[in-house]
């Protein structure tokens, strides 16, 4: 995928993820950790899982969150507060 695809990427659903993401977190030493199957994710914005799957992908590359596990359909993510992304 190029790279001007990534940035088109970053769209106003990538960053309602990114806050229920964030929403749904829990701190757990000095960071938001989230464990959640991408279906929950994909009914929550009723979309298919590919949508939301190449939105995580952007926010990704764009260093707002961090796969720590990943196992089928669930991940853990390690999500960045978007102050100490700045």
């Amino acid at each position: 995928m190029k790279t001007a695809e990534k940035n088109n990427l970053m769209d106003d659903l990538a960053w309602s993820i990114y806050e229920y993401l964030l929403e749904e977190s829990t701190l757990f030493q000095d960071e938001n950790l989230v464990l959640l199957p991408i279906t929950v994710i994909a009914k929550k914005f009723d979309r298919n899982h590919r949508t939301v799957s190449r939105r995580l992908s952007a926010l990704k590359s764009e260093g707002l969150i961090k796969t720590i596990i990943k196992k089928d359909y669930v991940a853990l993510y390690s999500i960045t507060k978007e102050e100490d992304y700045s």
